[in-house]
């Protein structure tokens, strides 16, 4: 059994160890956002302003962010394929994400332009000696 460790003249400490810090932030940190898990409710992503699309699972801040940016751009997203071409949007988070979400605007047509996500070029092949 290990012996607890104190602070100063033998004070227990006021840290909480390691697994402190993982879930909620505290509201007072500074610079803290409190996240409270997903919405009640399907959360309409073709309306949603950033900080409520932060709160769907698999979705941060800059994401949240770019997915805002991209409808403001391009328009309504309307589906989840249409929402799968925002960068950082890949089939895992859109199955977490398909419980949570509805789309209010019309469906866009499919994206011709899409570009492959940074780090997955193919390598020129090296031919034998």
């Amino acid at each position: 059994m290990r012996a607890a460790r104190g602070g100063a003249g033998g004070q227990p400490r006021d840290d909480p160890g390691p697994r402190a810090g993982r879930g909620e932030r505290d509201p007072g940190a500074a610079g803290a956002s409190v996240r409270r898990g997903p919405p009640d409710g399907p959360i309409d992503v073709d309306v949603a302003d950033a900080a409520t699309l932060d709160r769907l699972p698999g979705i941060g801040p800059a994401l949240a962010r770019r997915i805002v940016d991209d409808r403001a751009a391009r328009g309504a997203f309307g589906s989840l394929e249409a929402l799968g071409e925002v960068r950082g949007v890949g089939p895992r988070v859109l199955g977490r994400l398909a419980p949570h979400v509805v789309f209010s605007g019309p469906p866009r047509p499919p994206s011709s332009s899409v570009v492959p996500p940074a780090g997955r070029r193919r390598r020129a092949s090296r031919s034998a000696p």
